[in-house]
């Protein structure tokens, strides 16, 4: 209910560019220096925070209830980071996943194919 009480706080962050999706299924305030307000800076930041940890308890209870398939929390981030990305809309802020299965998975989305060149491992990249 948290988060989704917070979802518009959490997009007009991501709508100043200073806040992507990270690659492990969080949300950084990734550009700090976009932010010139303090105010509006630290509202920002506790609006991260928040939702970083509601999103940390949520991926320990998936895993815990798939304790039997052996998922491990590392396991439902990084696919809850690779949904995040295919779904992601023009203008917001991702970081790329590491070199691996999920990079070329998304370089070969239309979405990666748009970025092309532009796409490296790990690093934060506007969708176009």
């Amino acid at each position: 209910k948290s988060m989704r009480d917070r979802h518009s706080e959490l997009e007009a962050a991501k709508k100043t560019g200073a806040v992507g999706e990270n690659n492990r299924g969080a949300v950084d305030l990734v550009y700090a220096d976009k932010i010139t307000d303090a105010n509006q800076r630290n509202e920002i930041q506790r609006v991260v925070a928040a939702e970083n940890q509601d999103r940390k308890a949520y991926y320990q209870e998936i895993a815990r209830l798939n304790r039997a398939e052996n998922l491990t929390v590392g396991t439902v981030e990084r696919v809850y980071a690779q949904r995040r990305l295919m779904r992601a809309q023009p203008g917001e802020l991702f970081q790329m996943p590491p070199a691996g299965e999920d990079l070329e998975k998304f370089k070969a989305s239309a979405q990666g194919k748009k970025l092309g060149a532009a796409i490296k491992p790990n690093e934060w990249l506007v969708i176009k």
